[in-house]
């Protein structure tokens, strides 16, 4: 009880703000600000804007200014944390060069060599008890690798 009424003792927290249209920050700010409460915004300006009109998170930042986060922890090895900065700070071609240097970008020259490839390699390290995901940008690529990995299952017997 209690717990769905913002008050001075409420602090909102809002994930990927970037992403939220004007209208809706408006109303987020709106409630925060007639409550007393506090909203902490959080994202990147530069990451993915709104569907809809507005780029309420970018306006904000430029007109308030922002704290940056600069220590990363999901990267476990250093030179994929140095990879990650650059990626954010724009520097694709030195964090592409880091990651080609580790060994963890391979590349083939036909589309058909690349899938041939990607499933040969999600079948070497299938485990069932681990989560593994496969994307594919069009619907005809996503059924086609689904009926890949599962003939890949048949023949080990797992399907």
């Amino acid at each position: 009880r209690g717990r769905d009424v913002l008050n001075e003792k409420t602090v909102f927290v809002m994930d990927e703000a970037g992403m939220v249209a004007s209208k809706q920050m408006a109303g987020f700010v709106d409630a925060v600000v007639r409550s007393g409460a506090k909203i902490v915004l959080v994202g990147d300006p530069e990451q993915l804007q709104p569907i809809e009109a507005g780029a309420a998170f970018r306006a904000i930042v430029d007109r308030i200014g922002y704290a940056e986060l600069e220590t990363i922890y999901r990267q476990r090895e250093d030179w994929m944390r140095k990879a990650s900065l650059d990626l954010a700070r724009g520097n694709v071609e030195r964090a592409l060069a880091a990651y080609n240097s580790n060994a963890r970008i391979t590349g083939e020259r036909l589309k058909a060599e690349a899938v041939e490839s990607l499933i040969a390699d999600w079948n070497h390290s299938y485990d069932p008890a681990k989560t593994a995901l496969i994307l594919a940008h069009l619907r005809r690529d996503v059924r086609m690798l689904n009926v890949m990995a599962r003939e890949k299952l048949v023949e080990r017997g797992i399907v």
